[in-house]
């Protein structure tokens, strides 16, 4: 399920940059959601797969044909990969967090437009949104950084 774009990335105060990474943040969410989920479903009929051949194999039947015989490994194999493809790229953790920072970003224009919470007596509304909104993306790209780290460090 994907969050649709509220109205108010539509209204004029909210300046063009952080309406484009509203988008930028709920695309990236998006493509990161459907690898992931792509690549884990994969993963698991692979798994389900190689436990079957893996038994018709093993029963030694007469009906088994040769390449019956390697579909173990191959699926095996296939396993191991997507697996290691689903640590390597950080696909889950990267649909969270977009995901997270598009809903905080999105958060923010909603009160800017209502006039709610720090923009209602705030003398320059339109400013207190975009160091508000700088935060929330210098939060986000910490947080990235620190994931690449991590990942980086656990690679041989």
């Amino acid at each position: 399920m994907t969050a649709t774009a509220p109205k108010d990335e539509s209204d004029p105060r909210i300046p063009e940059p952080y309406r484009a990474q509203i988008k930028w943040y709920d695309s990236r969410a998006i493509r990161y959601r459907h690898w992931y989920l792509g690549l884990e479903t994969a993963l698991l009929v692979f798994a389900a797969v190689t436990s079957v051949v893996t038994t018709v194999h093993l029963w030694g039947s007469q009906e088994v044909h040769d390449w019956l015989a390697y579909s173990p490994v191959a699926t095996s194999l296939t396993v191991v990969i997507l697996a290691g493809v689903l640590n390597l790229f950080s696909f889950q953790e990267h649909w969270l967090n977009y995901r997270a920072t598009c809903e905080k970003l999105r958060r923010e224009a909603r009160l800017l437009q209502v006039g709610g919470d720090v923009y209602a007596s705030a003398p320059d509304p339109e400013k207190i949104f975009a160091e508000r909104a700088e935060s929330i993306i210098a939060n986000e790209n910490a947080s990235w950084l620190d994931l690449a780290k991590k990942s980086r460090s656990a690679v041989p």
